[in-house]
């Protein structure tokens, strides 16, 4: 593989993850995909992209104040079968299911609620 890339098989597909050239450099000379495209075929792709630029100290306060839910995540919540309508009902999966936790009301909700 491309230096500083990871992937593996699974059973929902395969996964890579690195920089953006060893990513695109893996999908193009991945040996099942000529096959998809010589048979005809459509594969779904989900490209995943984020950036942050917080502090750990701020990152923190919003945590505490509520604003951001965690929860543990899995390759299962990932790896989902291609959905048309869009990937914002994960986000209605894991809220639904209960998993997302909040900090309970504190001193620091009440700072941003006055």
């Amino acid at each position: 593989g491309q230096q500083g890339q990871q992937g593996q098989q699974g059973q929902q597909g395969r996964w890579v993850s690195g920089d953006l050239a060893g990513v695109c450099s893996a999908v193009r000379s991945d040996p099942d995909r000529v096959g998809i495209e010589a048979a005809g075929e459509a594969a779904a792709v989900s490209v995943y992209w984020g950036d942050a630029r917080w502090s750990r100290a701020q990152l923190l306060g919003e945590i505490a104040r509520g604003h951001w839910g965690c929860c543990a995540g899995s390759t299962a919540d990932i790896f989902r079968p291609h959905d048309p309508a869009g990937h914002s009902q994960l986000w209605d999966a894991l809220v639904s299911s209960g998993r997302p936790v909040y900090a309970p009301v504190n001193e620091m909700t009440e700072q941003v609620e006055e």
